[in-house]
């Protein structure tokens, strides 16, 4: 039997309307995570990395409320740690670089000596909807920046704070964990890879097409959904 066009129309109506309620819902939810203030709270053993000859101590805070003094360090790591990268990728910008790092919902966890006080480390993340090449967008944390000094590097901190971003995105119930890095990086994308079981996203761009010239990919890991 055939559909009426009054019931088509009708059923428009209401996909439309649970279209509607859904993208509410979400921005409920977005807007619920990104007051979190601190992602540490229930994740105490994460608070802290003591092995491999380090005591280094982890502390969660949103951009807002990270003191100029650090801002500076954060900013001057990451452009010790990858302008000769970043330049051989996509070009490097001070200003625009800060301006990222000063998103309004970025949220950093920054890795201190427990002593000395002084910060070996930060990861910049952010909780946002990402495109799927044949699927609705997906709901995702985004690893903006990993950056450690040297001294730090080598002794699987790396891959604790990455199993951490993992668990804060899990327990946010986000779909997906996303980060983009330059080809001229192999090494990280290997360590991202065999790991941590990141795969190129279908949205990379050489997965997309393997003619495209570009200088960086796109990796992301996937979450089964909650039972």
């Amino acid at each position: 039997a055939k559909m009426s066009g009054k019931t088509k129309s009708a059923q428009k109506k209401e996909l439309r309307k649970q279209e509607v309620e859904k993208q509410k819902q979400l921005k409920l939810k977005f807007e619920e995570i990104n007051a979190i203030e601190d992602f540490l709270v229930d994740l105490a053993p994460f608070s802290k990395f003591d092995r491999n000859g380090l005591d280094l101590v982890l502390e969660s805070t949103p951009i807002h409320k990270i003191p100029s003094d650090l801002f500076d360090w954060i900013f001057d790591l990451l452009k010790r740690n990858m302008e000769q990268m970043y330049k051989e990728s996509w070009g490097w910008d001070d200003a625009a670089k800060k301006r990222e790092l000063k998103a309004e919902n970025a949220r950093y966890i920054i890795i201190h000596e427990k002593e000395s006080r002084r910060p070996m480390g930060f990861v910049h993340f952010q909780f946002s909807m990402e495109e799927s090449m044949d699927r609705p967008d997906r709901e995702t944390l985004y690893c903006w920046e990993i950056q450690l000094e040297e001294d730090v590097r080598g002794k699987g901190l790396g891959k604790f704070l990455m199993q951490l971003l993992e668990l804060i995105g899990r327990k946010q119930e986000m779909q997906c964990i996303m980060l983009t890095c330059p080809k001229s990086n192999p090494r990280a994308i290997q360590f991202y890879k065999s790991k941590l079981g990141f795969t190129l996203d279908p949205i990379s761009p050489t997965e997309m097409d393997a003619r495209y010239h570009v200088t960086y990919e796109i990796l992301s890991k996937s979450f089964p959904p909650k039972k």
